[in-house]
């Protein structure tokens, strides 16, 4: 999945989801204009859903197409720390 993000005049960032070659665009809006995004499948369910990066504190999200989905809030680690998203075996 890849992500491409719009700049918008307000207080939401907008992300278009796109599959591979394109096949597929869906446009989300979620979190902040500034937060970091990070992609993957934070629940185990097989399915990559967005999570945000404010800060120290990550804003998951297990859904991409439902803008009522429970987001879980974690506050972790140092504001300056590097993020890296993978499947860690």
């Amino acid at each position: 999945m890849e992500i491409f993000m719009k700049k918008h005049a307000c207080s939401l960032a907008v992300f278009v989801l796109a599959a591979v070659f394109l096949a597929a665009v869906t446009q989300v809006t979620y979190g902040r204009d500034g937060d970091e995004v990070l992609v993957g499948d934070w629940n185990g369910d097989g399915t990559d859903t967005l999570a945000v990066r404010r800060g120290n504190v990550y804003y998951f999200s297990d859904s991409v197409d439902d803008p009522d989905a429970e987001v879980t809030q974690v506050t972790y680690g140092r504001i300056a720390d590097q993020v890296y998203a993978g499947t860690w075996k």
